[in-house]
């Protein structure tokens, strides 16, 4: 993971391959968490900016979190774990957060979980979702594709994907 650049991304395969590739990621290191969203963390921010844009593929919003990897965040202030063998990691973490319910569906549909235990838990977060909401402001925000295009060509993306979207 550390340095990687997913060639899933940069050579522009089916949407089953990635759908396959995101399904494993998402199998090996992404947690359903108590606030009702799907959750997946890396330290490489270019692979977690990846994996975003590939979701954005099947119409799947997510947000990007950063913050310091830091392995007590809790009341203990001093330096006891030096005294116990225990480095603190001033690395940058990266999450990429799902909690829409209309995101949570498309990757229920779209992508899944190999795990039983996951996909239950990802059903019934969806249906405690619909009980107390019932539409997404979210959707209603859109971004004019060829913006999206300037910032996907100013950080550089070698990206084959964009062929697929013609200058206007």
């Amino acid at each position: 993971e550390r340095g990687s650049r997913s060639h899933v991304l940069s050579e522009n395969p089916p949407d089953k391959i990635v759908a396959a590739f995101l399904k494993g990621y998402f199998d090996a290191k992404g947690y359903l968490n108590k606030d009702d969203s799907l959750v997946v963390a890396s330290n490489n921010k270019t692979l977690i900016g990846q994996i975003q844009l590939l979701l954005l593929r099947f119409s799947i919003l997510s947000s990007l979190y950063e913050s310091k990897n830091r392995i007590n965040k809790g009341k203990d202030k001093g330096d006891s774990f030096k005294d116990k063998g225990i480095n603190r990691s001033n690395n940058w973490i990266y999450r990429l957060n799902i909690s829409e319910k209309k995101s949570l569906e498309l990757f229920n549909k779209n992508i899944g979980f190999t795990s039983s235990k996951k996909a239950n838990k990802l059903n019934s977060i969806i249906k405690r979702i619909d009980k107390k909401q019932k539409r997404s402001n979210i959707r209603e925000v859109l971004t004019q594709g060829i913006k999206i295009r300037e910032i996907l060509e100013k950080a550089d993306y070698n990206l084959k994907i964009l062929e697929r979207f013609p200058r206007i």
